[in-house]
């Protein structure tokens, strides 16, 4: 017999991963089981809050943002203040199976906003980005605030 707590836990893992609970939240991440007559399947892997690294390395702040199957040219990043990071991104997936007497034809969207805070005020002068393998890396110099005084009365 399984004691209390181990019931709550169990109750409380069901609520938040069950599909059929209010509180499910789907990660935007499916796949399409191969069923007769389809042959092949179908995934989208862009997530509603994509992983990221934020690593601050002396004079440099470094962030890695994975979007996997997204084009380059559909991530739009922007520095909103010297301590925040917009990313903007969308993927589109269209994907055509004929044989025969059937057809499938599958279509996905996925779209993402999202601010990210950094640990320092960074400027965008000098900032490097590279994307490889839907790995997204800016590289931003920090720049050095000037401690507020007080003034001094006379």
């Amino acid at each position: 017999m399984k004691d209390q707590n181990n019931i709550m836990k169990d109750l409380i893992n069901t609520m938040f991963t069950s599909n059929a609970s209010p509180f499910y939240i789907p990660n935007f991440e499916y796949q399409v089981e191969s069923y007769p007559p389809w042959s092949g399947s179908i995934t989208q892997s862009i997530s509603n809050k994509p992983s990221l690294d934020i690593k601050d390395e002396n004079d440099d702040v470094i962030v890695i943002i994975d979007v996997p199957g997204v084009e380059k040219d559909n991530i739009k990043v922007r520095l909103v203040n010297e301590k925040l990071l917009e990313l903007e991104c969308e993927q589109k997936n269209e994907h055509e199976d004929k044989k025969e007497n059937y057809c499938v034809r599958e279509r996905s969207y996925g779209y993402v906003k999202r601010m990210i805070p950094l640990p320092a005020h960074v400027t965008e002068l000098d900032a490097k980005t590279s994307f490889k393998n839907g790995v997204l890396e800016l590289r931003f110099k920090k720049i050095k605030i000037a401690k507020k005084e007080y003034l001094k009365l006379e």
